[in-house]
C-alpha cells in the first residue's frame, strides 16, 4: 500500500479529522487554563495590597465626617471603595497623588492621560492641581492597591 493510498483512504481522513479535533479542544484547554491562572495571580497580588491600601487600621461603627467622606464611604466596617476616594490632596508625585479622607486614611492614586479632571465647568491638568484641594476620584483599583483614576471632580474652595 503507497502513501497515497492511504492518504485517500476514508479511514485516514476520519483519524485526521479526530486528531484535528482533539488538538483544537487541547489547545482551547491550555488557553483557558491559561487565562483562569492570569486571573487567579491578578486575584492574589490584589488581595495582598488590599488590606494595606482600602481598610483603616481601626475598625469604627459610628462615622463622623463631613458629607463629601459619607459620600464615597465603603461602608460601616471600616472598609474604604475601591472604586472611588474622596479627600484632600496631602502628596503630588508626578502621576501620583496621595489623598486623606476625613477618617485620615490614606489612599494612593494614579493619573494617566485619559483621566479627566474638572472643577466646575473647567478642565484641568495635574498641574492645575494642589496640595489642600478637596477631590473626589473614581477609578478602577489595580492589581498594586493603587487607583487608577478615570474622573477627578475638584472641588472650589
Amino acid at each position: 500500500m503507497s502513501i497515497k493510498q492511504v492518504m485517500d483512504s476514508k479511514y485516514f481522513r476520519v483519524v485526521a479529522f479526530v486528531t484535528g479535533i482533539f488538538l483544537i479542544m487541547l489547545a482551547s484547554f491550555a488557553l483557558g487554563v491559561k487565562v483562569g491562572f492570569y486571573k487567579a495571580s491578578f486575584s492574589e497580588r490584589f488581595g495582598e495590597n488590599y488590606k494595606k491600601n482600602f481598610l483603616s487600621g481601626d475598625v469604627r461603627d459610628n462615622r463622623s465626617g463631613s458629607r463629601l467622606g459619607k459620600m464615597m464611604d465603603g461602608n460601616e466596617k471600616g472598609m474604604r471603595n475601591p472604586h472611588g476616594v474622596a479627600g484632600e490632596i496631602v502628596s503630588i508625585s508626578g502621576d501620583t497623588l496621595v489623598i486623606k479622607n476625613p477618617e485620615n486614611q490614606e489612599s494612593t492614586l494614579r493619573i494617566n492621560d485619559k483621566t479627566i479632571i474638572n472643577k466646575g465647568k473647567q478642565t484641568l491638568g495635574v498641574g492645575d492641581l494642589s496640595l489642600g484641594e478637596s477631590i473626589v476620584v473614581v477609578g478602577k483599583p489595580s492589581d498594586d492597591g493603587v487607583i487608577s483614576a478615570k474622573l477627578i471632580r475638584v472641588f472650589k474652595k
